[in-house]
């Protein structure tokens, strides 16, 4: 317990049973005053109850009992006191509080640590998908850097089929990273909603890009993938929303054989 607690009771139990002791005694001591003004306002019943208390044999065995019980736990608190002070004395004592102070800094430490590290994981991952998330680009915008790069500003022009399909085949092998939104609803707002993807190459064996979506939208969510040889075009496998890895996308361009005003007539 501590030590100003046990300072505390020491007080108590020193004080209160001596104050209760000396009111007993003074009441006493009324009672044997007849000429006390006190004495004289008490009814005859009160005053022969105090007189019945005043005969030693009635008062001293009490007093003798409440006497011991005071000096027992007197003493009693004040060996506590002692063991208390001597164990905060105690060099093992000492030496075992600095201990356990050490581990509870050690742990503070490990906890402050182990926080930094989740801190600077987070903000590893969420850089990271920062950078993704500017390395990416809309098709659309692939289209019109190819347009600025000599292809074909008519964007009915045949030669956007082999645009789509060198894009296509790159993205099987590899080379151009394709994200898209997963076309899960007729609703464009909800299509929208949904997160943005990296396509998995097994995608393109049987999906292809939509040429005409392509040189014809305004929107680029409205650019998307489809599989002309499954029912309603394999819709719900499909992708809406495509984009592009910006740095692969320029270099792909710079590579894809092409001459002024169209592609490759390979």
């Amino acid at each position: 317990m501590h030590r100003h607690t046990w300072e505390l009771i020491h007080k108590f139990i020193v004080w209160v049973p001596s104050a209760l002791i000396t009111g007993y005694f003074f009441l006493l001591e009324i009672a044997s005053s007849a000429s006390n003004p006190i004495a004289k306002a008490w009814s005859d019943n009160q005053w022969v109850m105090l007189a019945a208390m005043t005969k030693a044999a009635y008062v001293l065995p009490w007093a003798s009992v409440l006497l011991g019980l005071w000096i027992v736990v007197v003493l009693w608190s004040a060996r506590q006191m002692r063991e208390t002070a001597k164990l905060k004395s105690d060099p093992t004592h000492q030496a075992r509080g600095l201990v356990v102070m050490i581990i509870e800094r050690i742990r503070t430490v490990l906890g402050l640590r182990a926080v930094a590290r989740v801190t600077a994981s987070v903000e590893t991952k969420v850089s990271r998908a920062g950078a993704i998330a500017n390395e990416r680009i809309p098709l659309l915008d692939l289209r019109n850097l190819a347009i600025g790069a000599g292809w074909p500003t008519d964007h009915q022009d045949a030669k956007w089929l082999d645009f789509t399909k060198a894009l296509r085949q790159s993205a099987v092998d590899g080379l151009l990273n394709v994200w898209g939104r997963q076309n899960s609803s007729d609703v464009d707002e909800l299509v929208a909603n949904e997160p943005l993807l990296l396509i998995d190459k097994s995608h393109w064996i049987a999906f292809e890009i939509d040429t005409i979506s392509m040189c014809s939208a305004n929107k680029n969510l409205n650019v998307r993938t489809y599989n002309m040889r499954a029912h309603d075009w394999g819709k719900r496998d499909s992708y809406r929303d495509l984009h592009v890895s910006n740095g692969q996308a320029e270099q792909w361009l710079k590579n894809l054989p092409f001459r002024k005003g169209g592609a490759s007539d390979e």
